[in-house]
């Protein structure tokens, strides 16, 4: 069985959902389903989880 890891991310200043997929080089709409989110409550200091 793979295990996953999941690994946190805390929103800085001027980040956006493209930004922070580009960082972890993953798909932004699997970010935002995976955190049940939507691209406008990206806000400084709210907690993602990354898979």
């Amino acid at each position: 069985m793979k295990k996953e890891l999941n690994e946190i991310y805390i929103v800085k200043q001027d980040d956006t959902i493209t930004t922070i997929a580009k960082k972890y080089n993953k798909n932004e709409i699997s970010i935002l389903i995976s955190n049940s989110i939507l691209p406008s409550m990206i806000k400084k200091g709210y907690v993602l989880y990354i898979k």
